[in-house]
């Protein structure tokens, strides 16, 4: 998960905009720089593959709506409002607006 983490943010030019060298200082001496989370918390998997859900269909699945709104709606509101928000991938993106 780290490796294609890093793959995406270093495609966004995470680092860049947190002033950092590459990606894979974020996770040591960067860490205090990164909130990661995820829509839905725990992984989802069917048939041994991650499944990677639209936001509708989600919210469409009692177990990962439950996941959604106990877990990645309630940490937006602890995080600090000068904080950016940087959606890695289409999910995050919809979940956030």
């Amino acid at each position: 998960m780290r490796k294609r983490l890093n793959g995406m943010m270093r495609h966004c030019h995470v680092h860049e905009i947190l002033g950092i060298d590459k990606p894979e200082e974020i996770w040591e001496a960067g860490r205090r720089l990164l909130h990661a989370t995820s829509v839905v918390l725990h992984a989802a998997y069917k048939h041994g593959q991650d499944v990677q859900r639209p936001v509708p269909e989600i919210m469409a699945t009692a177990l990962l709506r439950k996941s959604f709104e106990r877990n990645f709606l309630p940490t937006l509101g602890e995080l600090q409002l000068t904080l950016r928000f940087i959606a890695l991938g289409a999910t995050a993106k919809s979940a956030l607006r």
